[in-house]
């Protein structure tokens, strides 16, 4: 299993803990797991979405919900930023070299050289509510496509090919 499948992975199930309790509330059946950090870093950007790790670079990638993308050190220091380049970055990871970045409002797919200039883009359709579109993204080596899932309402998963078709 790749580093970027095992991330996804956690973030789902950490995604899926928090909506768990919250319908605790609702439903006494259900469990909670509280999973509480060892250490914290600032990085000092505002509304981050997610990161993605950078072995070539031994750095970290970060979307922020602000439409930008920037690059830290792994103790959390900032080491470039992009302009705003989006209108709401929620995803990102590594492919082939470059960032593949999804804006969620717009519901853009993108790849980003990591100087942070646009390669492709692409706009998929799906009908959910402004702030209910695509939250996250990783590349499935083995079936040769990237896979994102969308928040709620309800929760959808895709499957799109390298040309995010």
């Amino acid at each position: 299993m790749t580093t970027n499948l095992i991330l996804f992975v956690f973030s789902s199930i950490v995604t899926i803990s928090a909506s768990h309790s919250v319908r605790k509330e609702k439903n006494p059946e259900i469990t909670t797991i509280k999973i509480k950090p060892d250490r914290s870093y600032p990085i000092g950007i505002r509304e981050p979405s997610d990161m993605v790790f950078s072995a070539e670079s031994n750095s970290i990638f970060v979307v922020s919900d602000n439409g930008f993308i920037a690059e830290i050190d792994t103790s959390g220091q900032l080491i470039r930023k992009s302009d705003e380049i989006g209108t709401d970055f929620e995803a990102i990871t590594l492919f082939n070299d470059q960032l593949v970045v999804v804006d969620e409002t717009p519901r853009r797919f993108s790849k980003v050289n990591t100087d942070f200039g646009f390669i492709e883009q692409k706009r998929l359709t799906y009908n959910g509510g402004r702030n209910k579109g695509f939250e996250s993204i990783c590349w499935h080596p083995e079936k040769k496509c990237f896979i994102s899932i969308t928040e709620k309402d309800p929760a959808t998963i895709f499957e799109i090919d390298q040309d995010f078709n």
